[in-house]
């Protein structure tokens, strides 16, 4: 009777144990490692285009259309801290069209739903700006398209200068500038694009430091950059 009795218990240990290892097995089969396909979000896009040379900044101007201003780009190129040359000027023209400033045979073909305020009987005006810098297709130039909202300037060239020991490599990176306060007739500064250096102690190419900028260029990283333009505009108060 012992014997059959121990068979017994041997046969349920051994069914118990194969059925461990049958559980063990599909969970295996349930964590396999595996690669899904998803679809790009927005991030992915966007990080794309930046190492593809592409940046685009975006500013809002919807509190400046209390006032009328006339709206100018300036762009400055330094060399070793130093501006080269004068104000690259680019005008953008008024903030604000009204329906009154039109001929008036030009007015009575104006309908509301063409104004983009027709309580105000306000035709158009800049409540944006965006500076976007994009390839050329050549090593040493990069474009930068300047709008406002009503237009502007698509193919803005900026020559580039190759990194120190190295001849045919050129690279460029973006700050922005914090924007304190706004003052009118005075230059505001917006973008800095400048190049990267090469750091003969650490042998590596850099462009690091401060993230955001302040307007007298006193951040540390200005004074290691050799060569950078600063995009910036002003607003002009229109005399009554």
């Amino acid at each position: 009777m012992k014997n059959y009795l121990a068979l017994f218990i041997v046969g349920v240990a051994m069914l118990c144990a194969c059925g461990t290892t049958k559980t063990t097995s599909s969970a295996n089969v349930a964590t396999q490692k595996t690669i899904k396909v998803r679809e790009p979000n927005v991030k992915d896009v966007m990080t794309l285009l930046e190492r593809s040379g592409y940046q685009l900044f975006t500013y809002d101007l919807t509190s400046l259309l209390d006032g009328r201003y006339d709206i100018t780009v300036r762009i400055r190129e330094y060399e070793n801290g130093v501006q080269t040359g004068e104000d690259r000027v680019l005008g953008l023209g008024e903030n604000i069209w009204l329906v009154s400033d039109f001929d008036p045979s030009v007015q009575a073909q104006i309908t509301p739903e063409m104004m983009v305020d027709p309580a105000s009987q306000t035709y158009m005006w800049a409540d944006q700006l965006n500076i976007g810098f994009y390839p050329s297709g050549i090593d040493s130039v990069a474009y930068a398209s300047i709008e406002s909202s009503m237009g502007g300037y698509p193919k803005q060239p900026f020559k580039l200068r190759p990194i120190e020991k190295y001849n045919n490599r050129y690279e460029y990176g973006f700050r922005q500038f914090k924007i304190e306060k706004f003052e009118p007739n005075k230059f505001i500064p917006l973008v800095f694009f400048g190049s990267h250096w090469f750091d003969e102690r650490a042998n590596v190419i850099r462009f690091c430091g401060d993230t955001e900028l302040t307007s007298d260029l006193s951040n540390e990283i200005v004074q290691y950059v050799p060569h950078f333009y600063i995009i910036g505009i002003e607003f002009q108060t229109q005399e009554e």
